[in-house]
């Protein structure tokens, strides 16, 4: 990795996590806290806390795309500025409407920032896309796992204006990066057209949204199945605590092993120890288990999402980056809307226990659906990819090479 590179990794990194703290303090728990302290009804606060998510679904592919057209640089520049105006305009909040609005546009912003980001690392790290986009993520996984704590320590030590103030100089600073810092047209020349989404990119993304529609749909319950068997509130927060830093710890290894060994061994591999973590939680209790079966989880998910971004950039051609992780970051948005909502239906039914092992079944149902398509998939899945290796030995020896 040249000097250069080191520099724009670390730039990029320094705003993402920067970016990411700031968006996520003004959510975790500062948004139902504050939607509470306005007398909104728990009803409406699930729908505006939505509302980002659904803008997400939308715009991460509009933004991929335009900025295959116009260049990353303009487009980074504008979900910048949403970092450091939309935090202020929570302060002007007296109902339900202008909360959603505030949050409607606040979801712009990372949905803006995060595929233009990797597509960007698509550009300039064409034989590292893996493992450099698996350190990205864990900056910005940095940045969610501080935001909850400093969030709710300010909020309880001086009020919300404070902490929206903290969130605006955090995405202020931010955005100064990106403007001052981050040139990414001395790495490349703009395509000058709309470049569609590629079918191929859509099945790569299912893959994805497989994995966070079950990560997320845990995430949202299994704080209430937790309390059910004794396990108390702050235990809890260590237990997601902790399922943050194991993905952070994950992600760029298992990026290093997808660029040497090639897509296919993440991509499988996470999606049964996805199912494996999930079955888990079904069939085991205590914290110490569930903590096992979240670090399954999470490194299952790690290991898939360090394969679908590169691969969904190498399906295209290069002047398609933007246009393919786009389409990726919505199809996971999906996904990630859905589990919640699909898994809320079946635990009025079934029970917890039960909607776990329903959970379970996902992953492991898109693994025969990856051996058919597989063949039509390139990129680092394609057999004549110098580091896809061609025998157990091989494979062992690969292993052991790229492991630090």
């Amino acid at each position: 990795m040249s000097s250069r590179s080191r520099r724009s990794l670390a730039t990029l990194s320094v705003a993402g996590f920067l970016a990411i703290l700031s968006s996520t303090m003004s959510k975790s728990p500062t948004l139902p806290l504050l939607a509470e302290s306005l007398g909104i009804s728990p009803a409406a606060i699930g729908f505006i806390a939505s509302t980002s998510t659904i803008v997400g679904i939308f715009v991460n592919v509009i933004a991929g795309v335009l900025s295959d057209k116009y260049g990353r640089r303009i487009l980074l520049i504008a979900g910048g500025a949403v970092f450091a105006t939309a935090p202020l305009l929570y302060l002007f909040v007296r109902n339900p409407l202008q909360l959603a609005a505030v949050r409607a546009y606040h979801g712009f912003a990372t949905a803006i920032f995060v595929p233009v980001s990797l597509a960007l690392i698509a550009d300039v790290f064409p034989e590292r896309r893996g493992e450099v986009m698996g350190l990205f993520s864990s900056s910005m996984t940095a940045g969610r796992m501080i935001a909850p704590t400093l969030a709710g320590a300010l909020i309880f030590s001086y009020g919300f204006e404070e902490t929206f103030e903290t969130c605006w100089v955090a995405g202020a600073i931010a955005f100064l990066v990106i403007l001052l810092f981050i040139r990414p047209e001395n790495y490349r020349r703009v395509s000058g057209k709309f470049a569609l989404p590629n079918p191929k990119v859509i099945v790569v993304g299912s893959f994805e949204a497989a994995v966070y529609f079950v990560m997320q749909a845990v995430e949202t319950f299994l704080p209430i199945y937790a309390g059910m068997i004794g396990i108390s509130a702050s235990e809890i927060g260590l237990l997601f605590t902790f399922q943050i830093s194991v993905m952070a710890i994950i992600k760029p290894i298992a990026g290093r092993i997808s660029d040497r060994l090639g897509r296919a061994y993440p991509l499988v591999f996470g999606m049964v120890m996805s199912s494996m973590g999930v079955i888990g939680l079904s069939i085991l209790g205590g914290i110490s288990a569930i903590a096992l079966s979240l670090a399954l989880l999470s490194a299952g998910t790690a290991s898939v999402t360090s394969s679908t971004k590169p691969l969904a950039s190498e399906v295209v051609s290069s002047m398609e980056h933007g246009a393919a992780i786009g389409a990726t970051e919505t199809i996971k948005d999906v996904g990630q809307a859905l589990g919640p909502l699909a898994i809320g239906v079946v635990i009025k039914f079934v029970g917890y226990r039960k909607a776990f092992i329903f959970l379970a079944a996902l992953p492991l149902l898109f693994i025969p659906l990856y051996l058919k398509v597989r063949k039509g998939l390139k990129g680092r899945l394609d057999p004549d990819y110098p580091y896809l290796p061609h025998s157990l030995e091989h494979f062992r020896e690969e292993l052991l090479n790229v492991l630090p």
